[in-house]
């Protein structure tokens, strides 16, 4: 009953894996306000390597009650890597002499 208020941290999770709720909060923080004390090439860097830790530790625990949450929280956490690949493509491109080719920046955009 004291916790009714709060219950919207933890009551996607099993009660086993409730730390997930804190293991989530540290993956936002880290991907928010970590990466500001960072260069902007690392901010990439190091945003990649967060994004696939957590992906590795969600996958391993599956914390959800239900499967497709566990799906659906995988899925938005590699959207996230994809979009940090491209980024960091984008940035490459700009930093290097670069021709451009429509064919790979079609795949990029595709993948």
């Amino acid at each position: 009953k004291h916790l009714s208020t709060l219950s919207f941290l933890f009551r996607l999770y099993k009660p086993d894996q409730y730390h997930m709720a804190i293991v989530d909060m540290v993956r936002r923080l880290a991907l928010t306000s970590l990466l500001l004390a960072m260069e902007p090439w690392y901010q990439l860097l190091v945003a990649l390597a967060i994004c696939f830790l957590f992906v590795v530790m969600h996958h391993e625990l599956g914390g959800y009650y239900d499967g497709s949450s566990d799906v659906l929280a995988s899925a938005c956490t590699h959207t996230i890597e994809v979009a940090i690949i491209g980024l960091i493509w984008e940035t490459a491109k700009d930093s290097l002499e670069w021709t451009p080719n429509p064919y790979l920046d079609a795949m990029m955009v595709s993948w």
